[in-house]
């Protein structure tokens, strides 16, 4: 048995990788903050299970683990940068009460405080 060659198995796991990565990177584009991890999680995984026992990855393997990485790191300081804003920033935090004024009818506080309180179901007052 040769050990060195890949077989069909492992072009398929690396191309998986490749499309794995694709779906990080366009999912990290869109905004979506969950998606791209889950993706490029994938996608290394495959990658890596791609290699088997051959001397070393295949370009696609390759190709993707560079791809998710960059989706990964990409979606990070993207959604970072968006939680900082949210939370630091006060003309992004006026935009976002006028934007929640217009959708919801209430700023983003009461929103929020609404959402978190747990309403009474038991029947009892």
């Amino acid at each position: 048995m040769n050990h060195t060659e890949p077989n069909y198995r492992h072009f398929l796991m690396a191309r998986t990788a490749r499309t794995c990565a694709f779906f990080a990177v366009i999912t990290a584009l869109f905004g979506t903050m969950i998606f791209p991890f889950i993706f490029g999680g994938l996608s290394i995984i495959f990658a890596v299970l791609s290699k088997g026992n051959t001397a070393s990855y295949q370009l696609n393997a390759k190709i993707a683990i560079l791809v998710s990485v960059f989706a990964i790191i990409g979606n990070t300081l993207y959604s970072g940068f968006a939680i900082y804003n949210i939370a630091f920033n006060e003309e992004y935090q006026q935009q976002l009460n006028e934007t929640f004024e217009q959708l919801y009818g209430m700023d983003m506080e009461e929103y929020t405080s609404y959402i978190l309180s747990y309403p009474n179901t038991s029947g009892e007052n």
